[in-house]
């Protein structure tokens, strides 16, 4: 026969402290009654959040991208194909950076020895 999964003992610790401190307020507070559908269950009161973590290498693209183009529209990210698109469609506000001025001809002999 199968046994459960042992608890990790944070998680007993949690419990306990939690039922403690519920125990403790309901002496305070006999009329709340919140307090007694909480002693009813021992699950986790609060979903823990889902946002995404930037890793190591999404920090190096984004200051990357920041250097070059003068902002970083965290969009660029998205795994939606579209909004990324769009994203990285905006124009930059990144001024240092200029094209060289070509000659009129840059395919001459003369511009080719440097001769104007």
């Amino acid at each position: 026969m199968a046994t459960k999964p042992e608890k990790s003992k944070k998680t007993d610790n949690a419990e306990s402290n939690r039922m403690k401190r519920l125990l403790r307020t309901q002496k305070k507070q006999p009329n709340n009654k919140q307090i007694e559908a909480a002693l009813k269950t021992t699950r986790m009161h609060r979903k823990t959040p889902v946002n995404p973590i930037w890793s190591a290498s999404w920090r190096r693209i984004a200051v990357l991208f920041k250097e070059m183009t003068g902002r970083f529209d965290p969009a660029i990210m998205s795994s939606n194909t579209d909004v990324s698109r769009a994203a990285m469609a905006k124009p930059g506000t990144n001024t240092w950076y200029k094209p060289l001025p070509m000659p009129k001809q840059p395919f001459s002999i003369g511009a080719q020895l440097g001769i104007q």
